[in-house]
């Protein structure tokens, strides 16, 4: 792909270095390799003199800049279209700045369309922090939403600090150039201090017991394990007043509940001598403290897998969080980083496309086998195979109807994680990766105790024998995952300790407290019980996963519209409702079919509740229903 150089010197913003080779916004088709955090690329499209959609990784960071900036409006979850139709249709704005999470992207263009709004030449598209789409994407499929309706827009690009995995072929065919800043005349590395160790617990608490001890010391902590940041707490005994927690919304209840400090928004008001960030303030969020940081990055494999850090992307974007210069001339005090060493069963790249023209050569023979087949019955056990094949989820091909496409953004992913999960094999693997994102002064050091197993230190001592009972054995499992213990760690420290029985009922108790709970669990005696109560949750969860699918939304729209705007009687709605439930078996429990009531179709429709009268105005359907009836065979 061609790469077009941008020199920017030393204090320069990104729109001093654009200028300077005659470009006086952001250029279209571009992938956009800014090189350094802080250097005002969003700042400088806000502030451009066009109508502009930026979509941003998540809602702090929309949060944040439109604090900053007062042009700016937000588009994300409760944002009504109401409010949405009444800015585009404000001809006092003369540009036009609309920020969007990736997820709320459709509603901006679904009532642009009401409107007769063409977005699509009208407006520049800007897809910040554009590496996450790859990052992110094997747990947030919905982050595609926005690509297919990207690549229409007549003036676009992609931009990042770090936009790893986008230099392929795919891109090129597309027309994309790469559009590189380059740091001349100063020396921009970072000085990172990196410690690997196979005594984690030792190092963290070695390393967290320096940086508190001088009295006006700020320290952040970045590790991506709720688990691991309650055992940190828990082990430094610290009281509320000492630490905070900002992590992402769905495990931000969790922890007011079990009386941990838990802050949303980062500021001079929220923080504490000790603050713990999760991995949605990885990237993107600006943070404008009056603090000088102390940043230490943990990666506990053992712990959790999910806690590794990339060294081209996450540890570049963290430290480029703190935005304020400080009195003493820095942005941040020190940077660590502490990981913990696995045996890497990493594939490379061209194992992975090895293994992906393997999986691929199974579903084509799938495929020939399902139209080959002479029967339904069949037909319908070879497509319930393929969609749990090992391809079917780099695939954009939800059946065999049409040609089989890889699913671009599923691929990334694939070569995204084992990429970093080769890199902490070994420390030289690592330094040498840190090495090559040209960002850092890495002075690596090890802590390792040559007498340590695996085990003896970092996990608790816990006595299961052949004499403990159900009960025992179920307590004992709950403690430890209240206690912030990872399945893993649970059953390796069991494995030799516990008969074959009690490990096998082990795994069966971690996934009750998994799906049901550590309060429901808790208060279970016996296998049976555990048993039992897991098919009756899981039977429940199909079929309320059934009323949600495409079938059923497909009949329910066949039935009442995508956006029917008409006033119907609730019992009408019932009773139509209540004959698709039927049609399709739609249980309650396993035994029993669901009872459709009067409010059901709320789950459904957006609507207004007429109480009055009894009716129902369905307006439309909800969003996310709307983009399961109208995906598309790819996201390209």
């Amino acid at each position: 792909m061609n790469t077009i150089t941008i020199p920017i010197q030393q204090g320069q913003t990104l729109a001093d270095a654009l200028k300077s080779k005659g470009y006086q916004e952001i250029p279209s088709d571009i992938i956009f390799d800014k090189t350094l955090t802080g250097i005002g690329a969003t700042y400088m499209e806000i502030h451009a003199k066009r109508n502009s959609i930026i979509i941003e990784p998540n809602v702090p960071v929309i949060d944040g800049k439109c604090k900053q900036h007062s042009s700016c409006f937000a588009i994300k979850k409760g944002v009504k279209d109401a409010t949405i139709k009444k800015y585009l249709n404000n001809d006092s704005i003369q540009f036009k700045k609309i920020l969007t999470t990736p997820e709320s992207f459709s509603k901006i263009v679904r009532v642009a369309n009401e409107l007769g709004i063409n977005i699509r030449d009208l407006y520049f598209c800007l897809f910040d922090e554009c590496e996450k789409i790859s990052q992110d994407f094997d747990y947030r499929k919905d982050i595609t939403y926005p690509i297919a309706d990207f690549y229409k827009f007549k003036s676009k690009a992609f931009i990042s600090a770090t936009p790893t995995g986008f230099a392929n072929k795919k891109f090129e065919e597309l027309g994309f150039e790469v559009m590189k800043v380059q740091p001349e005349g100063f020396d921009h590395k970072i000085k990172l201090q990196l410690i690997t160790t196979n005594v984690i617990k030792r190092a963290i608490h070695a390393k967290l017991q320096e940086l508190i001890t001088p009295a006006e010391s700020s320290v952040f902590v970045f590790y991506n394990s709720i688990s691991g940041i309650k055992e940190i707490i828990n082990t430094f005994h610290l009281k509320p007043e000492n630490y905070a927690v900002f992590c992402s919304d769905s495990r931000y209840n969790e922890l007011v509940t079990e009386d941990y400090n838990v802050q949303k928004q980062v500021d001079d008001t929220t923080i504490k001598k000790i603050n713990f960030l999760t991995s949605r303030y990885f990237s993107a969020v600006d943070f404008h403290l009056s603090v000088c940081p102390d940043i230490v990055m943990i990666t506990n494999q053992s712990r959790a897998s999910h806690s590794r850090i990339d060294p081209l992307s996450e540890a570049i974007q963290i430290q480029g969080r703190f935005r304020n210069k400080q009195p003493n001339g820095k942005k941040i005090n020190s940077l660590c980083h502490i990981t913990d060493l696995v045996i890497s069963d990493a594939l490379t790249p061209k194992q992975i496309d090895d293994t992906l023209q393997e999986w691929f050569l199974s579903a084509k023979e799938l495929k020939q086998r399902y139209y080959n087949a002479d029967t339904t019955i069949k037909q319908k056990a070879i497509l319930e195979e393929y969609e749990k094949s090992n391809i079917y989820p780099y695939l954009n091909t939800p059946d065999f109807n049409s040609e089989f496409k890889i699913n671009l953004f599923s691929l990334m992913n694939f070569h995204y994680k084992e990429r970093v999960k080769a890199c902490y094999s070994s420390s030289e693997s690592l330094v040498e990766t840190y090495q090559s994102a040209d960002y850092f002064d890495v002075a690596h050091s090890d802590l390792f105790d040559y007498s340590y197993t695996f085990g003896d230190k970092d996990i608790p001592t816990v006595h299961i024998t052949k004499k403990t009972s159900q009960k025992e054995h179920i307590q004992t499992v709950v403690k430890l995952i209240q206690s912030g213990n990872e399945p893993e760690t649970i059953l390796s420290l069991l494995k030799d300790k516990a008969t074959s029985d009690q490990y096998v009922k082990t795994k069966s108790i971690i996934e009750a407290i998994t799906i049901l709970g550590t309060d429901r669990v808790g208060k279970l005696k016996t296998y049976s019980s555990i048993d039992s109560q897991l098919i009756i949750e899981k039977e429940s969860q199909i079929e309320e996963n059934k009323r949600f699918s495409e079938e059923i939304i497909k009949a329910i729209t066949d039935e009442f519209g995508v956006q029917p705007k008409s006033s119907i009687p609730k019992k009408e709605i019932q009773n139509r409702l209540q004959l698709i439930y039927d049609k399709f078996q739609i249980k309650k429990k396993a035994d029993k079919l669901f009872k459709v009531t009067q409010s059901t179709i709320e789950d459904y429709y957006l609507q207004n509740n007429n109480k009055e009268k009894q009716t129902y105005t369905l307006k439309e359907l909800k969003p996310e229903f709307i983009a399961l009836i109208n995906k598309s065979e790819s996201v390209i």
